[in-house]
């Protein structure tokens, strides 16, 4: 058996299609019935090659469009896209297009039918031509009788949206059958096809072609009337498969009052003089922005390094810049993005400061896009100023001073307080940090700290208590003025000057401790431990009086009465000797 091109074909013909081309049936031994066997025997028989070309209402040959080919008589479906060429389909050894049988061959307005659902196109137009048997090989044309080239661009109207979906729906209850050149009911809003815009913004696609630019598919209809509706996610749709997951930012209904409806190739009402051409240019400015933020915290410093995130429709999004695959703020405290749809949209800041080993929400909050919009965040992160006192809110100066966030904290040295006690904590997002204090050696930790605000903290210290010391004289008397000094392994913790009571009193940590006690030339030691908040010692230094800024023990005074006494009497026997002396001489002075 041979085609109508004379390629031999022979064995391709299967029993059930025998007998409709006009042959016997013979079994799998080649026996007719009757019981003969069949002999070779040459029939030519219309075996053919097709050609399709998809082509747009100006007659250009549209690249990357879906065409099927199917035949109610035979068990085939074939789906094929068409490239820069017509579409061929040749018979050969293995494939062949029996003119005998019907053949439908259509083409649709959307090229991934997975979407038809995904994307509601309830509306779906189809394209197509019968081939009647017997029919012969020939070249077909499937041409839309309409086309829209719609260029998509953001709100500033020069940025195009890529990865925008832009959907086409009947905008009235008419339109014309492409197939039948009839007029069909359709359903208002219907969506007919939906396409994702490119890099330039072109619903349908650019398609290069070498030498010669390249050619915008645009999106090819039957004639009719329709609206257009565009829907935008940050950073464009990720892919074209699965449910629309944007947020409307164009519809040409609401936003073109004078331009409502696109007239494709059908007159509007009215002598409105609108467009109608079947072929026509469309541009469409939508609701997309661009957002740019600053983040501080509440004192107004800067917050470098925190993820900063878009949330609409439940999809997070993180602002650029970008560092280690998510967000993070300059060191002015800065973050942006480029396209954000219009409108209320929710911010969430998470970042990491020194105080933790891992990023927590600081913030939380929306903001309205409405143009290019700027917007400055304060973050709840506060300035501290921690200041340590003892229990009766004496300040402790000299303290080193550490703190951490209680979960998932990490512990950062604040330094040493100063003499008022106080030490600060720069950037602490708002929570409970535990405070770790050392003084002289000792742990006295005021524990947890809640910090909400930027402010001052007094902290009362652990395990430190005052100690009173008393310098008394042999009779009990205070001694004002008395230097009193506290030590602990030879080394000197604190010193101070007794009031005029002779009464000082030294802030300490719990513990055991030597208080040296100085007036007047006497020295006093004596061991001491401070074990509560408040504790009392009396040292004895056994001065009587003083003299000339020397103590004087009862002892020392007796002598120096008695050296005082002796002194005198020596003076007066002295000024007696010399006044005989003196007497006796007086005399020989006048002879």
């Amino acid at each position: 058996m041979w085609d109508a091109h004379g390629a031999n074909l022979t064995g391709l013909v299967d029993p059930a299609s025998a007998g409709s081309l006009g042959f016997s049936k013979s079994d799998s031994r080649g026996i007719l019935p009757g019981g003969c066997r069949q002999s070779p025997i040459i029939v030519r028989a219309a075996a053919n090659d097709l050609y399709v070309a998809v082509e747009d209402a100006s007659g250009n040959l549209l690249p990357r469009q879906r065409v099927d080919v199917y035949s109610f008589d035979l068990p085939l479906h074939l789906s094929l896209y068409t490239g820069s060429e017509p579409l061929a389909l040749k018979s050969n050894g293995t494939f062949i297009l029996w003119g005998a049988y019907g053949y439908v061959v259509s083409t649709t307005n959307l090229t991934d039918p997975d979407l038809y659902f995904d994307w509601q196109l309830y509306g779906l137009q189809r394209l197509y031509a019968a081939l009647a048997p017997p029919w012969y090989s020939q070249a077909l044309e499937l041409r839309w009788p309409a086309q829209l080239v719609l260029q998509v661009f953001a709100g500033d109207g020069c940025t195009p949206l890529e990865g925008a979906w832009v959907f086409v729906s009947y905008g009235t209850n008419l339109a014309v059958d492409a197939n039948t050149g009839s007029t069909m009911e359709v359903a208002v809003g219907t969506n007919v096809t939906a396409s994702l815009t490119d890099s330039n913004g072109f619903a349908g696609g650019f398609v290069p072609i070498a030498g010669k630019g390249g050619t915008v598919l645009g999106i090819n209809l039957f004639k009719g009337t329709y609206l257009v509706k565009v829907y935008y996610s940050v950073g464009g749709a990720p892919g074209a498969r699965g449910p629309v997951r944007g947020i409307p930012v164009y519809d040409s209904f609401t936003d073109e009052p004078q331009h409502r409806y696109l007239h494709l190739g059908v007159e509007p009402p009215g002598g409105s003089g609108e467009e109608w051409g079947a072929a026509q240019f469309r541009v469409a400015k939508t609701n997309v922005w661009g957002l740019r933020v600053r983040l501080l915290g509440d004192s107004g410093a800067p917050l470098a390094g925190a993820r900063v995130k878009v949330v609409q429709l439940g999809q997070e999004y993180d602002l650029e810049p970008a560092r280690g695959g998510a967000c993070s703020t300059t060191e002015e405290g800065s973050a942006w993005l480029e396209l954000v749809p219009g409108g209320s949209c929710g911010i969430e800041v998470e970042w990491m400061s020194q105080f933790s080993t891992k990023p927590v929400e600081v913030l939380r909050t929306s903001i309205n896009v409405v143009g290019n919009t700027f917007e400055t965040l304060r973050a709840p992160v506060h300035e501290l100023k921690l200041r340590l006192v003892g229990p009766g809110g004496e300040p402790i100066p000299g303290a080193e001073v550490w703190m951490g966030a209680v979960e998932d904290g990490r512990k950062r040295r604040l330094g040493s307080t100063d003499e008022l006690g106080s030490v600060r904590a720069c950037q602490a997002p708002s929570g409970t940090y535990a405070v770790e204090a050392y003084w002289h050696g000792k742990d006295v930790s005021p524990g947890t700290l809640a910090v909400t605000a930027s402010r001052e903290y007094v902290l009362v210290a652990k395990g430190v208590g005052k100690l009173f010391v008393k310098a008394l004289g042999a009779l009990g008397q205070g001694l004002p003025g008395s230097s009193v000094e506290v030590w602990k392994g030879g080394e000197k913790l604190s010193s101070v000057v007794a009031n005029d009571q002779g009464l000082s009193s030294l802030l300490l940590p719990y513990g055991e401790y030597f208080v040296r006690v100085e007036h007047g030339g006497l020295v006093a030691m004596r061991p001491v431990e401070l074990e509560s908040p408040y504790a009392a010692v009396q040292i004895p230094l056994g001065e009587f009086t003083s003299l000339f800024g020397v103590g004087l023990t009862p002892i020392a005074f007796a002598a120096c009465c008695a050296l005082s006494a002796a002194l005198l009497l020596l003076l007066a026997v002295l000024f007696h000797e010399y006044a005989i002396w003196r007497r006796k001489r007086l005399p020989q002075l006048f002879r």
